[in-house]
């Protein structure tokens, strides 16, 4: 943490600005862990401002958008933010989980998301949002249980939960009656603050552990995800926009393994 001095006017009487204590005077760091520090949190963000550089206030400006890079993942370059599905190792992939945010003035949003071995990564397989104005609960679990069905005799017992937003406790209970399979806990999605979510995916998008397949519904989100803004205070603004549904589809698909992401 930066230290501060603990007053504004100098003992000796003198006018000029009091002096800022930051990781530099501190002789017990390297400047290894000096540099670390540094890039702990992405530059700009509410948490780099924060406990970086100790400044106190608002932020602004878009979340995600000056994370999120067009690299892709190929033999010759591992680390990047893109993959082709068809390049996709099903056996690199450990667990999934599925998110699905009910949309009250837009669509709702399902999305799958796998992880790598040890937390490494974050995979967005597939995003996609329901057809149609106005479709009651069996309609949207019909558009449901079709789009999942590929997914589940590809990955199979791999998926592990599917996570409604645990605002709709009547669909969740729905939902669990009527998918396809009993193989899939149907789960309400985890309490976590808006702000842990913010910092979880601003983490792994700054170190490269967020990965969107070439499929269109994943390369949506991402699309979304950069219209997302910051409300100044570590949280995102929510105006009833399309992108907050996408976004929180894609939080109620990792924050199941939120821990072990994030001690990663």
């Amino acid at each position: 943490m930066v230290l501060v001095s603990k007053s504004k006017t100098p003992l000796n009487g003198s006018t000029k600005s009091p002096k800022w204590f930051g990781f530099r005077d501190n002789p017990t760091f390297t400047t290894q862990e000096i540099n670390d520090l540094y890039g702990s949190h992405p530059i700009g963000s509410f948490e780099y401002n924060s406990k970086i550089l100790a400044i106190r206030g608002y932020t602004t400006g878009l979340l995600y958008a000056r994370l999120l890079a067009d690299t892709w993942v190929t033999p010759q370059q591992p680390i990047g933010q893109n993959i082709k599905f068809s390049d996709l190792k099903v056996s690199s992939i450990v667990r999934l989980h599925i998110g699905i945010d009910i949309g009250d003035n837009a669509k709702t949003v399902f999305t799958l998301t796998g992880t790598t071995k040890g937390y490494e990564r974050v995979i967005v397989i597939d995003s996609i949002e329901t057809e149609g104005d106005d479709i009651d609960y069996n309609e949207i679990i019909n558009q449901f249980n079709t789009w999942l069905l590929p997914y589940y005799s590809m990955f199979n017992v791999k998926i592990k939960t599917i996570r409604p937003d645990s605002a709709d406790s009547l669909f969740v209970k729905t939902l669990r009656n009527n998918v396809f399979t009993d193989a899939i806990d149907v789960i309400s999605s985890n309490k976590a603050t808006i702000k842990e979510r913010v910092t979880m995916k601003e983490q792994l998008l700054h170190r490269n552990r967020m990965i969107f397949t070439d499929k269109p519904g994943a390369q949506k989100l991402k699309v979304m995800l950069s219209k997302i803004r910051t409300d100044g205070k570590g949280g995102h603004l929510d105006e009833n926009d399309p992108w907050i549904d996408y976004n929180d589809s894609l939080d109620y698909s990792i924050t199941p393994d939120m821990h072990g992401i994030m001690a990663q």
